[in-house]
Parts: C-alpha cells; sequence; structure tokens
C-alpha cells in the first residue's frame, strides 16, 4: 500500500478506490505525519477555510471512506487505525509513500562509490512524475503549502542538480539532460537547471542548443519584476514611528 504525491497524488494497493479526495487528503496528511493527529488537528488542516467546521458526522464519514479504501494488512487489522486512549489517529507504518522510497534511494547513494551514486539518484528521480501533492481540488492538499510543498521541491531540485553533476563527472551527457529537463518540471525557473542544460550542450558540442537555451535564460533574468501595491497609511505610519 503506497501513496504516492511525487506528481498527481494517487492510491496504489489500495482495497478501494479512493472516490473521495478528502479521504485520499486525510490519507496522504497521516501518510507525511507518521507520529498521527487528532480529529481537531485534520479538522484544521483538511478543512482550512470551513465556516463553520465541518460537522462530526461529516469528519466521521471521510475518515470511514479513508480507512475502507486503505483496507487492512494480513492480520486483519486496518491500515488506519481506530481511535485509542491517546485520540490520534495513525497510518500503519506498512503504508508508505513514494517520498520514503526517494528518502531511501538517497542514503544508498551518500554510502556509494560514483558509478553506484548515479544509478541510486537516478532510480530516486524515475519516482517523480511532476509538481509534488498536485491533483488536489478545492482545499484538497493545502496543508501541504505550510511546508511540505516546498521541502519537497527544494529536495527534488538539489538531486536533479546532484544528479545532473555527477552524471557530467562521468560523461553521461543524456543522463544529464534528462535530470535537469525532470528537475524544471519541478521548477521551472531553476536558474541551476538552465545553467547546467547549457553545461551539457557545451559538452556535447551542440552549439545551437546552447545558444537557444541561453537565449531564454537572458529572457528569464530579463523579466521586470512584479510591482509592490502601495502600502497602507498605517503601515507607513508604523515604519515612520520606528525610523525615529
Amino acid at each position: 500500500m503506497e501513496l504516492q504525491v511525487l506528481g498527481v497524488v494517487r492510491a496504489v494497493g489500495a482495497a478501494v478506490p479512493f472516490t473521495s479526495q478528502r479521504a485520499l487528503d486525510l490519507a496522504c496528511y497521516l501518510a507525511v505525519n507518521r507520529d498521527g493527529a487528532t480529529a481537531d488537528t485534520l479538522r484544521h488542516w483538511l478543512w482550512p477555510r470551513a465556516a463553520p467546521p465541518p460537522r462530526p458526522k461529516t469528519f466521521a464519514n471521510v475518515v470511514s471512506r479513508a480507512r475502507v479504501c486503505l483496507g487492512q494488512d494480513a492480520d486483519g487489522e486496518p491500515y488506519l487505525c481506530h481511535l485509542g486512549a491517546d485520540r490520534v489517529y495513525r497510518l500503519s507504518a506498512e503504508v508508505t509513500t513514494d517520498l520514503d522510497r526517494f528518502d531511501a534511494w538517497l542514503r544508498l547513494a551518500q554510502r556509494a562509490g560514483p558509478e553506484r551514486a548515479l544509478e541510486c539518484l537516478l532510480a530516486a528521480f524515475w519516482l517523480v512524475r511532476g509538481a509534488p501533492f498536485g491533483g488536489g481540488s478545492g482545499d484538497t492538499f493545502s496543508w501541504a503549502d505550510a511546508f511540505w510543498r516546498s521541502h519537497v521541491e527544494c529536495l527534488l531540485d538539489s538531486t536533479a542538480h546532484r544528479l545532473a553533476d555527477l552524471a557530467l563527472e562521468l560523461g553521461r551527457f543524456e543522463v544529464a539532460r534528462w535530470a535537469n529537463l525532470r528537475g524544471l518540471v519541478v521548477t521551472p525557473d531553476c536558474e541551476q537547471c538552465w545553467q547546467r542544460r547549457i553545461a551539457v550542450a557545451q559538452r556535447t558540442g551542440d552549439s545551437r542548443e546552447s545558444e537557444r537555451l541561453a537565449r531564454h535564460l537572458d529572457r528569464l533574468l530579463s523579466e521586470p519584476l512584479p510591482e509592490l501595491p502601495e502600502p497602507p497609511p498605517s503601515a507607513v505610519g508604523a515604519v515612520s514611528s520606528l525610523a525615529l
């Protein structure tokens, strides 16, 4: 049973297909918050703009639906536990994520030599299907905006750079180019990815691509920054008093 968040969120190996986005949202929240969460915490993060908050029956239905979809382990225990004395919902350790697998490949790469490390990083990036926590509608997966989305994007971006640099060192230019392209899927405006694409073009003698990429990067860097809105009078007064 794996919840995949490195792209459009989906559940692989679910006992019953997730037809409720809110139930899938709840399962994913618990999958990346392994210590679990109380009902109040889940209501806060899964219904961030609900006024009034969801009724107890609505919340109970979402939990029940998630439990049914996730299914049970070999011993007949549900992957989403029932509430215990601590009143916390948790997922079984048997429910994993593709982010867990990604991290496992990174740990293997850290202990390996260059050639093996390249294969580990390549295997990790094969798990990336797009921008993390994608496919939500309405408020679903909006809790990821508070930390998880930026954290995972930075992780994927830095791994793309690491894979591209290692591939360049080993003369694996197609791997370097692929890593840059996959990194740009996650962070389209990453200057470092574009610079590495230019490096690949230069190392392979592809002058046309090198010039084309340099022009594109120049356009990105020359785009004017958006103008800041005028601050409200109260803010101006506060800054003036601080200056005094």
